[in-house]
């Protein structure tokens, strides 16, 4: 039983890990591209709040395809739930 247990709450350690080594990729991955503005890189919500400014998208698709939803739900004339 002992055992088990343990097993159990490595198994949970071992992904809340992952969850939180998972998380530190992105933000270095969006600090990379930030960077590398100068050279043409540019986040995906950065280039959504392109094809908004150019009207090629609503603010509805923008908000659904983003990764930073509260970037444009500001724009949306009902912001889903949890959403400011």
């Amino acid at each position: 039983m002992a055992s088990t247990q343990f097993l159990l709450a490595s198994e949970h350690s071992r992904a809340t890990c992952i969850y939180h080594l998972i998380g530190k990729m992105e933000r270095l991955s969006a600090s990379l591209i930030q960077i590398g503005k100068h050279i043409g890189m540019q986040t995906l919500d950065d280039k959504i709040q392109d094809l908004l400014t150019k009207k090629w998208i609503s603010p509805e698709e923008a908000c659904d395809k983003a990764i930073d939803k509260n970037r444009f739900a500001k724009l949306l004339k009902t912001p889903p739930d949890g959403l400011q």
